[in-house]
């Protein structure tokens, strides 16, 4: 019974290998070639998931006329249920769009299915495109027929909206009366009774119920995603009940596995290297349908049409993303133990325990910038330089964001690995010591509010330009330095080096201990954690002015030590 079932098994696999090639195997710009190599390409295309089909549609333009042709009408479906709608409302412009696409594609495939699984798009695509008359024949007046109409059958006659559209109007009545000229003539006539608004409500009610199978759930269910996890629950839904991949399903299941999702969510990240572990067919397609449904609930959740490739993998992106963080965070880099909690755990439970991670940080931040001195002080967030600036800016946001600093790009990313919480972590605490310097230093020595939210100015700034003053015997404070006093600084700073690149070392100590007495009260942590950040702003310090000769030394172009423009 075993060896039988083996046996089958295979045989269902050889049956299924034509669609084995599409996310994994080979190269985004080489699928179509490999598709029509292929023996039979219809067959390879209809065995795609209807999301599949729908990625591959919005990926290959180039190539559409002949994917249309070789999808299905479930997948067609599919395309139309994405594309032409706005919210609740039909695109009247977009079902256009694809009307004339289908008719220029297939038409003898499409008139068939658009007058009777997609009559209710047929109405609402005519009641938009054209207007209807009849005229009896019978009738001896000799009714003159209005200029810009025409009829098939000299009974009912038509005229487009607009002119445009004429072509398309009349290549798809023509078809549809040659496929059923009843049926043409019952649509046509009973075109002028139909309530629009009523028929896009139930048509809207339908398609919900079709896309709920594929994860796009109404908003407020979808927004669920965005509620954290406490990793303890974890073990608490082991009893999930799973999406069936159905691995022996026929072939012409309209269930099939959705797997270019997944392909691209990318195989770096410890999400990606604990899927590559799992080689039993019924998991992975498991998890396939888990991920294209976590992506599409988040789609909804975020807002978004779903209608455009960029939107979709995106929402994949940040699937991968927070599900990856969760591992890495629970499990370290240790893929086996990843590779279990994948095949114990729903990909969304995994998703709303990564993004808990991150909503904790964000908590963080919210609290030290409502809570924080320089707040209260009526300073903006830009205090803090960059990039500082952007990581509360990026923790702060609706959907918090990291802003990630290691690529050639600078710029915003999701959240994915334990070193950017680490990252995150890390710069909240400094900040919280930094605020926590200058708040005492306000009491001993008022900053100016002017100054300190004059463009360009961050606590950077205004600490090396305090030491400056404090090593140059200038009354503490943080205005700029004369530029003779500047100049001094420069000197003291590089006493016994002989020329550039100026190292000036000698000065960093005197600089991380300058600012100990303001911390007496805090502890030997924060204390500490002080020091490190005021090591950082020296480093910062050398590398700006280590070729800077001191002759040379403006106030318009000192970045960091403040100098006062000489009086003219």
């Amino acid at each position: 019974m075993t060896e039988k079932r083996s046996v089958s098994k295979r045989q269902s696999d050889e049956k299924r290998a034509p669609v084995s090639f599409t996310p994994f195997n080979v190269a985004e710009g080489d699928l179509w070639q490999r598709i029509m190599e292929l023996p039979d390409p219809r067959e390879a295309v209809r065995h795609l998931s209807r999301q599949d089909y729908y990625w591959l549609v919005k990926k290959m333009d180039d190539q559409r006329p002949l994917l249309l042709v070789l999808g299905s009408e479930q997948q067609w479906q599919h395309l139309l249920d994405m594309d032409v709608w706005n919210g609740d409302r039909i695109d009247g412009v977009r079902l256009e769009g694809w009307v004339e696409q289908f008719m220029e594609s297939d038409p003898e495939r499409f008139v068939p299915w658009f007058l009777t699984d997609g009559l209710f798009l047929a109405y609402r695509y005519l009641y938009g495109a054209v207007e209807v008359i009849t005229i009896d024949p019978a009738d001896d007046d000799g009714v003159e027929v209005p200029e810009g109409f025409f009829s098939i059958d000299s009974v009912i006659f038509v005229r487009p909206r607009d002119e445009e559209l004429y072509p398309a109007v009349r290549s798809l009545l023509e078809t549809m009366a040659d496929f059923d000229q009843r049926r043409y003539e019952w649509v046509l006539m009973t075109l002028g009774g139909i309530i629009p608004a009523e028929m896009e409500e139930e048509m809207y009610h339908f398609r919900k119920a079709r896309l709920a199978d594929d994860g796009f759930l109404p908003f407020n269910e979808a927004l669920e995603i965005y509620a954290p996890l406490d990793p303890a629950d974890l073990g608490t839904d082991r009893d999930h009940r799973f999406i069936d991949s159905r691995p022996d399903m026929e072939e012409d299941d309209k269930y099939a596995v959705p797997r270019l999702p997944l392909a691209h969510a990318g195989s770096l990240n410890l999400l990606g290297r604990a899927m590559e572990r799992i080689s039993d067919t019924a998991t992975f397609d498991r998890l396939c349908f888990e991920f294209a449904g976590l992506g599409n609930r988040i789609v909804v959740a975020d807002g978004l049409t779903g209608r455009e490739l960029e939107e979709l993998t995106t929402a994949g992106g940040k699937a991968a993303a927070y599900v990856s963080l969760a591992l890495e965070e629970l499990y370290g880099g240790d893929e086996m133990e990843a590779e279990k909690a994948l095949r114990l755990h729903p990909l969304s439970s995994l998703f709303r325990v990564g993004y808990g991670f991150v909503a904790d940080i964000a908590r963080e931040a919210r609290r030290f910038v409502g809570e924080g001195w320089f707040r209260e002080a009526g300073i903006a967030t830009s205090f803090w330089g960059e990039p500082e600036d952007s990581m509360l800016s990026g923790l702060l946001a609706g959907r918090p964001k990291f802003y990630d600093m290691s690529s050639d790009h600078a710029g915003y990313r999701e959240f994915e690995y334990t070193r950017d919480l680490e990252s995150c972590r890390a710069a909240l605490d400094d900040l919280l010591v930094l605020d926590r310097l200058f708040a005492q230093l306000d009491r001993a020595y008022p900053l100016d509010r002017n100054l300190a939210v004059s463009p360009g100015i961050t606590f950077r700034q205004l600490l090396l330009t305090f030491f400056a003053r404090m090593m140059t015997g200038a009354e503490p404070g943080y205005f700029g330095l004369s530029p003779s006093s500047a100049r001094q600084f420069l000197e003291l700073a590089r006493r016994g080096e002989s020329g550039p690149p100026y190292r000036m070392s000698r000065l960093s100590g005197e600089f991380a201990t300058a600012f100990t007495p303001f911390m007496e009260n805090e502890t030997p942590r924060r204390k500490e954690m002080l020091g490190n950040v005021l090591a950082s702003v020296w480093r910062e310090f050398q590398e700006e002015y280590e070729m800077v000769a001191g002759d040379d030394l403006k106030a318009r172009y000192s970045r960091l030590i403040l100098i006062e423009e000489p009086e003219k």
